[in-house]
Parts: C-alpha cells; structure tokens; sequence
C-alpha cells in the first residue's frame, strides 16, 4: 500500500472521529505524497455520511469506506468493504494495513480531541 494511501485512510478516519487538525494534517500529507489536488478536497468537503462516496477512484473509496467503518465508536467487522478491497487488487496485508491505520488514528483523534479547543 502505497504512503499516499494510507495518508487518504488516516484522512478518512480524522473526517470521521472527528479531527479538525489531524483531517488537516492529513490531507496535506496526501497532497504531498499524491499531487493529487481533489481527493482530499472532495472527502472533506462530502456529508460526512456520504464521505468514500464522493471520490473518484474505487480503490480511494474503498480504502476511505474500509477506515471510516473501522473508525465507528463501535466498529463493526467491515467485511463488505474488505471485500471490495481485496477485488481491487489489495492483498492481507494492505487490507491490514488500513485497518492499523484506522484504528490507530480513530484512537489518537479522539484523545487529542477530548483536549478541548485552544484558549487564547
């Protein structure tokens, strides 16, 4: 799995929790692994709901809807979505991957988060 994909999972999972700073981060870290100037853009600016839907490529939004379902406050075992990876081409372990990126990220997004907003 490519650092550009996994920046777009860590990019779907701060959207998700959410994270502000982390989606921000993220998506930068995206852009500059990618060059590519709408992923990012598109996966922010979607409903949050919709959000995977809303990119153009199958395997970003496959790898986006893997992390988001995997991000839930009570995630569920996303099979469909492993699936639907793994038809795109995605072995053990780039599906692991993004799995480890997600739960790492949803994990820290909500610690960072629960710091409060800044006082000036």
């Amino acid at each position: 799995m490519s650092t550009g994909e996994r920046e777009l999972a860590a990019l779907a999972v701060s959207l998700r929790t959410p994270c502000v700073f982390c989606a921000s981060v993220h998506g930068r870290r995206h852009f500059l692994e990618t060059r590519d100037e709408r992923t990012a853009t598109l996966l922010a600016d979607a409903d949050a709901d919709a959000g995977a839907e809303a990119l153009e490529g199958e395997r970003d939004r496959a790898v986006a809807r893997l992390a988001q379902a995997l991000a839930a406050p009570v995630p569920a075992v996303p099979v469909d979505e492993a699936v639907e990876l793994r038809g795109l081409g995605a072995g053990d372990a780039e599906i692991a991957v993004v799995g480890a990126v997600a739960a790492m990220f949803a994990w820290a997004n909500r610690l960072i988060s629960m710091l409060g907003e800044p006082v000036d």
